[in-house]
């Protein structure tokens, strides 16, 4: 670049765009100023960069990783070794960040990719660097009973029940549900002896009306306590259970 073109206001903006190169591809800004008062280009054809003849391989690779929106845009023509590279279009250098192209080498024995969040299934303690590979379990949910009554006739009692499950995932995905128990059964009035017994099972997922019945027939005329459980386990082996009684149901038989 002849001398007679390097007024200060020019040799300033050169320095504004060497700091910024510099800070995308991880070089000395001396360096790339050096390149770019040499030949106006960030060729490596000054400084120690010189020695760097993967620094136009390096920059293309990084290019098409960019991992975030544009925020400004540098046109850069790199040249190695006096080949033109205009086929290689514009570098987007400002979505690396502080991350340096050079850290991204395979070899580079510091650099280990993989999921790094703990609560993924496959969370990897060894990685640095996150790669978007992290995997999640579906979300449970907790079982709740939307509604629930006892009816009766003059020798049997039947139980209607909604059971729901509600939750929000926090990593996408529907919730998963649970296998629940149900029993149904009557003791006489204050007692703890069973008299007649029933029990089934549902899988309960969604928060859909979903009503279910059990029935007690072929009661003997008697005043009797009805009781309803559901009984589940959740993915970690604790046991839940919701409870329902009701008290001196008359039974008047035939």
């Amino acid at each position: 670049m002849p001398e007679d073109t390097l007024d200060v206001e020019h040799i300033t903006d050169l320095a504004e765009k060497a700091e910024v190169i510099a800070e995308a591809t991880n070089r000395r800004a001396e360096d790339v100023l050096a390149d770019l008062l040499d030949d106006g280009q960030a060729n490596m054809s000054a400084g120690i960069d010189a020695q760097r003849p993967d620094f136009l391989d390096k920059a293309q690779e990084q290019a098409e990783k960019l991992k975030s929106l544009l925020t400004t845009l540098i046109p850069i023509i790199l040249m190695l070794g006096g080949v033109a590279a205009e086929g290689l279009g514009v570098l987007d250098l400002t979505s690396w960040g502080e991350e340096s192209m050079w850290d991204e080498d395979p070899n580079n024995p510091n650099i280990y990719w993989g999921c790094m969040n703990q609560d993924a299934t496959n969370y990897n303690p060894d990685a640095t660097v996150d790669d978007d590979s992290c995997e999640y379990p579906p979300p449970r949910c907790d079982i709740t009973l939307e509604n629930i009554t006892l009816s009766k006739n003059h020798n049997a009692s039947w139980v209607h029940y909604d059971l729901n499950c509600d939750g929000e995932s926090t990593y996408g995905g529907e919730p998963e549900g649970f296998n629940v128990s149900i029993q149904f059964w009557n003791t006489d009035v204050n007692e703890t002896e069973t008299l007649q017994y029933l029990v089934t099972s549902h899988y309960i997922a969604g928060d859909e009306v979903d009503t279910q019945e059990l029935c007690l027939d072929d009661l003997e005329t008697g005043t009797y306590d009805f009781h309803w459980i559901a009984i589940w386990e959740d993915e970690e082996g604790v046991l839940f259970n919701l409870l329902e009684h009701w008290e001196s149901i008359e039974i008047s038989g035939e």
